[in-house]
Order: C-alpha cells, then sequence, then structure tokens
C-alpha cells in the first residue's frame, strides 16, 4: 500500500472504528469499493468484513472478531502478503488514537477526496463541482442503479410441467393456539408468511402479540423450537409480569400481592398458585425468548437500535443454540423505526417510506430466510381509532401509512374496547389463502389474555357489538 494511499486509509478507518461526530456518517456511505486500487486491496478487505459484520449485528466488531473474518475470508487466498496487510491494518487501526487524531472536519475532506478519486479512475465521472450537500444523494443513486445493472438479465424460459402437484404442496399449518384466529387463517400459520395487527393505544395489542408468542408454542411443544418476542416498546419486568399472569392464569393483582407478602399464597382456596408460576416460568423458559429492544440497558448494554439485521442475527445466534425458531412477534413497528431514528441511523423524514416496504422487508429477510412465521403489530390512525368501536377498520388504516400491510398474507384489526362492557372485537381485514369471516368479539380474561365471546356477542356493522339474545 502506498505511503499516502495508507495514511489516509488509516485516518479514515480510525474514524469508522472510534466514537467520534462522523462515525455513524462513514458507516453508511463507506464502501470497500473504493479501496480496490492495486496498492489498496487490504483495505477493501478489511472494510468489507467491518461493513458486513456491522450491518448484521448493528455494533463495531471487536479486533479479534474482525480478524478471524478476514482470516476466513481469505482463507483460500493465493498472496499470503495480502493477509499479512489486512492483519497489520487492523492491529494499527485498533489501537488507542494519540490524542489530536480524531479530526472529524478532516476525515470528512479525506472521504470526499477518496470518493472523488473512486469515480474519475473508475467512472469517469468528476466530482469537483458536487455540492457536499448532494454527495450522499448521489453515492446512494449510483449504488442501486449499480446493483439494478448487476442483477437485471433475461430470464430463462419456463413451461408449465406436466406434473404440476409440487404448486398444490403446502407446508402444513401451524396452530397460532388461538381458535379465533386459526379459523381466520384456514388452520393457522404457515412458515415463510408475514401477518400484521392493527389497533389503537390501549387496545390490547401487546397482549394479544404475548397470547400469540406463547399459544403457539402451548399448542404443539417441541423441544428444538421457540417463539421470540421483540418488545421495542415495553421494558423486560412489564412484559415478564404479563406473560406469566397469562400462562399461570392468575391475575397480575394476585401476583403483586403474593409475592409481597408470601405467607398470603394458597389462600382462598388456592393452594397450587405456587405451581401454577413455577410451571409458568418452566415453560417459558423452554419454549419462548423475551428480547428487551426498548432501550432499557441490560447488563451494560442497550439493544433494539439495529433493526432487522439485529433481529437477524439473534435468530443467528438462536440456531446456534441448536434451536429453530417458529414464530416472531414485533411488537411494535413504529417503535422499532423510531429507535433506529433515535440512533441516527434512520431519518425521521423517511419514516413513510421505511413503513412501506416493513413488512416486505420482514417476509425477504426474517421470515423466508429462517422459514418461520412473523407477526407484526402497528397503530391504526387517530381517525380510524375513533370509529373504530362502530366500524371496523380497514388494513389501509394504518398510522402514517397506509401501504403499511400491502404485502401482508393477513391483516388485522383490533377495536377500541368499550368501557361500559369491556368488550372488543378483532377483523381479518386482508387474507390471502382463505374466506373474509365476520369479526369476532372478545374480551380480556383478569389475568391479560383475550377470549372469545362471540357466542354471547355479535360485532353489528355502524351499530356496535351487541347481545345477541
Amino acid at each position: 500500500m502506498q505511503t499516502r494511499g495508507r495514511e489516509i486509509t488509516i485516518f479514515l478507518l480510525f474514524h469508522v472504528i472510534h466514537e467520534n461526530p462522523i462515525q455513524r456518517r462513514l458507516l453508511a456511505l463507506l464502501r470497500p469499493d473504493y479501496f480496490q486500487f492495486s496498492d489498496t486491496r487490504a483495505a477493501a478487505i478489511v472494510v468489507r468484513c467491518l461493513l458486513d459484520y456491522y450491518k448484521e449485528t448493528g455494533r463495531i466488531p471487536g479486533k479479534e472478531a474482525l480478524s478471524a473474518l478476514i482470516s476466513d475470508l481469505l482463507f483460500e487466498e493465493t498472496n499470503p502478503e495480502t493477509l499479512g496487510d489486512a492483519l497489520a491494518l487492523v492491529d494499527c487501526v485498533y489501537r488507542a488514537p494519540p490524542p489530536g487524531v480524531l479530526d472529524p472536519t478532516l476525515a470528512q475532506r479525506f472521504f470526499n477526496h477518496l470518493v472523488a478519486e473512486y469515480y474519475k479512475t473508475y467512472l469517469q465521472t468528476s466530482l469537483v463541482n458536487t455540492p457536499q450537500n448532494r454527495l450522499d444523494e448521489l453515492l446512494k443513486t449510483t449504488y442501486d442503479r449499480y446493483r439494478n445493472a448487476c442483477s437485471l438479465a433475461a430470464y430463462p424460459t419456463e413451461l408449465i410441467p406436466e406434473d404440476i402437484s409440487c404448486f398444490f404442496r403446502t407446508q402444513g399449518r401451524v396452530s397460532t393456539g388461538i381458535p379465533f384466529l386459526d379459523e381466520y387463517m384456514d388452520g393457522g400459520m404457515q412458515p415463510g408468511e408475514v401477518y400484521t395487527v392493527l389497533g389503537c393505544t390501549g387496545s390490547g395489542k401487546t397482549i394479544l402479540g404475548l397470547q400469540l408468542t406463547y399459544s403457539t408454542m402451548l399448542s404443539i411443544p417441541s423441544n428444538d423450537e421457540v417463539a421470540v418476542f421483540y418488545s421495542y416498546e415495553l421494558p423486560r419486568d412489564m412484559v415478564i409480569a404479563r406473560v406469566v399472569s397469562m400462562v399461570s392464569n392468575i391475575p397480575i393483582s394476585r401476583l403483586q400481592t403474593i409475592y409481597s407478602d408470601p405467607t398470603l399464597a394458597g389462600e382462598i382456596g388456592q393452594p397450587d398458585e405456587f405451581d401454577r408460576i413455577h410451571r409458568a416460568i418452566a415453560f417459558l423458559n423452554k419454549y419462548c425468548y423475551f428480547r428487551d429492544f426498548s432501550g432499557e440497558q441490560i447488563d451494560g448494554r442497550v439493544y433494539g437500535g439495529g433493526g432487522i439485521p439485529e433481529v437477524a442475527a439473534d435468530i443467528e445466534a438462536i440456531q446456534q443454540e441448536g434451536r429453530r425458531v417458529r414464530t416472531v412477534v414485533i411488537d411494535w413497528s413504529l417503535a422499532m423505526i423510531r429507535r433506529e431514528i433515535s440512533l441516527g441511523r434512520k431519518n425521521h423524514d423517511r419514516i413513510v417510506h421505511y413503513l412501506s416496504s416493513f413488512v416486505q422487508d420482514f417476509a425477504i429477510q426474517i421470515a423466508r430466510r429462517y422459514n418461520c412465521s412473523v407477526w407484526i403489530f402497528h397503530q391504526l390512525s387517530a381517525e380510524s381509532s375513533k370509529r373504530s368501536l362502530h366500524h371496523i377498520p380497514d388494513h389501509t388504516d394504518a398510522e402514517w401509512c397506509k401501504s403499511f400491510a400491502n404485502y401482508a398474507w393477513y391483516s388485522f384489526s383490533l377495536s377500541r374496547e368499550d368501557i361500559d362492557t369491556h368488550l372488543q372485537y378483532i377483523a381479518c381485514t386482508k387474507a390471502r389463502r382463505s374466506m373474509m369471516r365476520a369479526p369476532t368479539v372478545v374480551r380480556k380474561t383478569d389475568y391479560l389474555a383475550f377470549e372469545d365471546v362471540s357466542g354471547d356477542y355479535k360485532f353489528i356493522p355502524g351499530v356496535g357489538i351487541r347481545n345477541r339474545r
């Protein structure tokens, strides 16, 4: 690597690895391609491995982790000097930077120079007169065009085979464990599909999400499968309190009484309360994972700001334990996006864009990739929430983005709770593989789970919930 090129490379990598004001900008815009000159190939390999790790985990790799990635990548490298140069570069940039070395203004100038040289050398384009505020847009546009140009090709000729049985074979349905949902979904969930649930604040979205998490495992337990609940709003202690109440069938108020004074357990004719609690905890520990991605500190670290790649990395870690993820529950989408925005990884002005592709991104990057079912919870618009007791909200009534649920296999709407009767309903407003059905009237039990009461009540559009008698 030539002296001048090495100096610029080390200077930029210092600003990528060590925290400073432009670190996230470099992580978003730096590309291995900028280092593909013959004298900087080792730098390109370092940058590639570093960015791949960051994309998958949402954090900067440690020195040992990055060195291992580089060694794996160059395992069959014919030129041993390349590996040596790359590892030497890693050793250099992971040292504590001397005082005054981190200079964001100078690093920005070096970055602009590097990009300008790349464009001039490889694209025969000059960036001399390009305004600074257009650089981000120009880079993203260029890479989008390059990606499209590389991926587009003549589609192969395909004829429909004589034996078409393969088109009608489906994986077995997996019960949600909630009968009224199974009825809507022609028997239950199917791996690779994504479902959405829309509801206003306080309608019980988190309750339904937790109920789905444990009930799908309760219906058909499997020692090598788990369900995972990702909470981007409630901290872990509130999530655990609710789900233990659900599985043990003991109201939260009663659990609070028991654990404030354990001598009260077993009174009022319930001597088995502790047994029920312990069985619930054992079941949840075996079959369900609850991830606190709300921003609370866990063992000195904060999770939940890495978006879909962070969820994917977590599933990969679960698979390394020898378990397969059956169901993923995201509570809830906009809270997930706002966590990324708060950390500077996404732009607030593009919320609608992020939401419009949210379901499809989860389908591609999670549901299909890991052959699991994904439930995504989202808010209803304020106007639709007000009318939900008398008019069924549509999946196009999603907050911020009408097209949010376009790529969902099924979409459900959860109405507000009637404060007098404590009744509400859930309606399926989109179904890809079954017939539409009438809304189901439900009620929350004392232990915070939804139960079907449609045998006694029905929902009449424009009127509301009425007794069947």
